[in-house]
């Protein structure tokens, strides 16, 4: 059977299951796609996914070295920076690593 379509996929699935007469469970199939979609584009990262962004640092900011990501930021590939004298090297912190970083910062 070829899927090409979001009704195919449903009688794929309900197929696949072979309880076409357990109502309550078909009725869920489109709950169960949407569960998989959601998985899907948490563990995937294909390069449709990828977006560039571009930003301005303040550097009159009490905060310089932070920035604003946008709202559909999942993780950083790459940062570069232009117009910068001597490219200061950026180094790679953990999530943990951040953490500890900002709360030495503001003691």
């Amino acid at each position: 059977m070829s899927i090409s379509s979001y009704a195919d996929l449903q009688t794929a699935v309900t197929e696949y299951l072979a309880r076409e007469q357990d109502t309550t469970l078909i009725a869920r199939i489109p709950t169960f796609i949407q569960l998989a979609e959601s998985k899907f584009n948490r563990q995937l990262f294909v390069r449709q996914m990828e977006t560039r962004s571009t930003t301005t640092v303040d550097t009159g900011s009490t905060e310089p070295e932070f920035i604003s990501l946008p709202s559909d930021f999942q993780s950083m590939r790459r940062i570069r920076l232009s117009g910068v004298a001597g490219k200061p090297t950026l180094e790679f912190k953990s999530p943990a690593g951040l953490d500890e970083y900002a709360f030495r910062s503001t003691i």
